[in-house]
């Protein structure tokens, strides 16, 4: 979720260097609130907010995010 504060400019671009193949999407931070939803709980629901970020950050389609996690997921996951 801290992707989605523009302020967290060196988490920011530290993502944007990370090859999408080396990324997961998680939903396990539930005190780490987005941008937007401050003093509130971070909730699955809200993992589109990120994948639009790391799309964003990476320059390609949300479904481009979308399709590459899923797969890192299931290669570390089984």
């Amino acid at each position: 979720g801290t992707i989605t504060y523009q302020r967290a400019i060196k988490t920011r671009n530290t993502i944007a260097n990370i090859n999408l193949q080396h990324i997961v999407v998680e939903t396990d931070a539930p005190d780490m609130p987005m941008f937007g939803y401050q003093g509130m709980h971070n909730t699955p629901e809200r993992l589109p907010l990120v994948v639009k970020e790391l799309a964003s950050l990476h320059k390609c389609s949300r479904l481009e995010v979308d399709e590459q996690t899923t797969a890192n997921y299931q290669r570390v996951f089984g």
